[in-house]
């Protein structure tokens, strides 16, 4: 929406998504597929339900439109880049990662990832529960902030949140 080359600037929108085809169950790829699309798509655009993507990029266009018209002679040059790809599948566990680029006219652009692992044969979301023997769960929670304290940086502190932010991969947890 808009014209790139134009002082106003524009807005681009990409997104990519996978279709679940095929799970031991039609309710379980009907179940993989909602998720995708309401839970991650259609929520990261600030929605709730189910929207066809092209009304989703409507409702930016006029957020954009919108912005413009409130602040006569600022620039906007928005994008969002949004994908969902499944990252590793077998007979125990599908797990999908949800990446999210975008700025909006924001103070700063959003760089987001998100990461679920599910049951294939039910898409029940599986939790740390399933995945780690009894009584490791604060050890693994405590190793995990401990790491991510190190690569960002951050000062020492608690245990992070890690539900809706793992997923199983080959070599173990991601």
């Amino acid at each position: 929406d808009g014209d790139c080359a134009s002082p106003e600037g524009c807005i681009t929108v990409q997104v990519q998504a996978p279709e679940i085809l095929k799970a031991p169950t039609v309710e379980a790829r009907k179940a993989l597929n909602r998720f995708i699309r309401d839970e991650w798509l259609t929520a990261s655009f600030g929605q709730s339900g189910s929207a066809d993507l092209a009304t989703l990029a409507e409702g930016l266009f006029a957020q954009r439109r919108q912005f413009l018209s409130e602040s006569p002679g600022r620039t906007a040059k928005w994008w969002v880049r949004r994908g969902i790809e499944v990252i590793y599948q077998d007979d125990h566990a599908v797990s999908l990662r949800y990446g999210d680029d975008s700025y909006t006219g924001g103070e700063s652009p959003i760089d987001e990832v998100l990461l679920a692992s599910f049951d294939p044969a039910t898409a029940r979301r599986l939790t740390l529960a399933d995945l780690l023997a009894p009584g490791s769960d604060e050890t693994v929670r405590a190793l995990a902030a401990e790491r991510y304290r190190q690569v960002r940086f951050a000062p020492p502190g608690g245990p992070l949140p890690l539900e809706g932010h793992f997923a199983v991969v080959e070599a173990g947890l991601l």
